[in-house]
């Protein structure tokens, strides 16, 4: 019972995905965190790479994909947009990450832990 109580209280990292009505070819993203009341809470205080950094997606994959894009594609992401392309090549390495993956009519959501600090 305390074990329930307790993981309901915690905030969960997210990031979600839909197809982008505004940008056809293109899917949208918001990451932040699901809070205890039940809503989506979007981190607007740190970069899209910074949030990955806080979750158990290795920081090595984060730096290579970084790089690999171009400046126009690090500009979509910066609006919250990955290319069709882009968006698979991301998922491969995201499923290995995220904790769970749930599909809804329209959207793709990841849940993460959070980093453990070390020492």
């Amino acid at each position: 019972m305390k074990t329930k109580e307790k993981t309901s209280m915690v905030k969960v990292p997210q990031v979600v995905f839909r197809c982008s009505v505004e940008r056809p070819g293109y899917y949208r993203f918001h990451y932040g965190h699901f809070t205890p009341g039940g809503t989506f809470a979007e981190n607007s205080e740190q970069s899209f790479w910074d949030f990955l950094k806080t979750v158990d997606v290795p920081v090595a994959f984060v730096a290579a994909f970084v790089e690999s894009l171009s400046d126009s594609e690090l500009e979509n992401c910066r609006f919250g947009y990955f290319s069709q392309v882009r968006f698979v090549e991301l998922m491969r390495y995201f499923v290995e990450s995220c904790d769970t993956v749930q599909l809804y009519p329209g959207m793709l959501a990841l849940t993460f832990n959070e980093k453990e600090d070390e020492g």
